[in-house]
């Protein structure tokens, strides 16, 4: 053989041990928890006392719904995942802070996108301050206590400064 074929396969069955050694010792590290994933990512803004992390501990959702969050953090915040570390993210948060099926399903049609269905009725004064924008299905996929509502209105306000003159919005405390 000559010497550069036979350098070639050396080197080649060289890579090969090497990549394939990396390979194993990658797949022998352990995954982050999605407790740490929402640390790394999120602790920056929301800070963690506890275990619990402010603005994101109390509040209950679908999957997409917090796929949604996720979204709205990128486009508004810069945050800046990965797919699979996105996915990872909302898996545990929809396993830890989902919705039972029982409890999403007035709404489901929203995350179905079936055609032609009627909005669900959550109450005259969440259907004239949330239902202007947004679907009351996708009010009522989320659980809130009351200061986290609070907040959530408060944050459209500060995000949306004219939101109080869209809509006729100034008829609501």
């Amino acid at each position: 053989m000559p010497i550069g074929v036979e350098k070639y396969w050396r080197s080649l069955a060289a890579a090969l041990v090497l990549g394939s050694a990396g390979h194993a010792a990658a797949q022998s590290a352990p995954a982050a928890t999605g407790q740490e994933l929402v640390r790394s990512y999120c602790s920056g803004c929301h800070q963690e006392h506890a275990g619990r992390f402010e603005r994101i501990s109390d509040i209950r959702k679908t999957p997409e719904g917090w796929s949604m969050t996720l979204f709205r953090m990128r486009q508004v915040h810069g945050l800046n995942l990965g797919a699979d570390v996105h996915d990872a993210i909302v898996r545990y948060l929809a396993d830890t802070q989902g919705l039972a099926p029982a409890e999403s399903a007035a709404g489901r049609f929203a995350l179905e996108r079936r055609p032609n269905a009627q909005d669900i009725d959550v109450g005259p004064e969440i259907g004239v301050m949330c239902g202007r924008c947004h679907s009351l299905a996708r009010v009522a996929l989320q659980r809130r206590d009351e200061d986290e509502w609070r907040k959530l209105a408060h944050t459209h306000v500060g995000q949306w400064a004219s939101i109080e003159y869209s809509a006729s919005g100034r008829d609501r405390p």
